[in-house]
């Protein structure tokens, strides 16, 4: 994902009822006056959060981005030591290339290449004009 923002709001309310001494019932109004204005705070924080995430939501409707079409040959030096096929479809945007939205993800194992390879030729006449990549060499580590 990404940054995020963490803010822990803590809230502490003293029983006042079968308290007397006025200089402690202040001391509690003085923590609820400021636990107050925090959570005011954290209002407003929240707030222009959600209005950037429809600025930003918005500005993604404009965006120039791109679907890309890959399919991934895969061997894991650890586990099971097996052949994996991986396709994907990820929607890229030239402004920004860390953001990626994925649109489509499937794994095939090896024993099942030839469906991989089946769908990646669907999924091209599905998607007319999409960028496609294959990488499907064995590693050098294999050879």
């Amino acid at each position: 994902m990404g940054n995020r923002i963490d803010k822990t709001v803590y809230l502490h309310l003293l029983e006042y009822q079968n308290e007397s001494d006025e200089k402690h019932l202040k001391q509690f109004d003085d923590w609820a006056t400021r636990a107050i204005r925090e959570m005011e705070e954290n209002i407003l924080l929240v707030k222009e959060y959600r209005k950037g995430l429809y600025e930003h939501t918005q500005k993604l409707q404009e965006m120039e981005s791109y679907l890309k079409l890959q399919l991934t040959r895969s061997k894991k030096s650890w586990g099971d030591g097996k052949v994996y096929y991986y396709l994907t479809i990820n929607r890229k945007y030239p402004d920004n290339e860390s953001m990626i939205k994925s649109v489509l993800s499937e794994t095939y194992p090896g024993t099942e290449r030839s469906a991989a390879f089946k769908r990646y030729n669907q999924l091209l006449k599905e998607y007319p004009g999409i960028i496609a990549e294959k990488h499907i060499e064995k590693s050098m580590w294999e050879r």
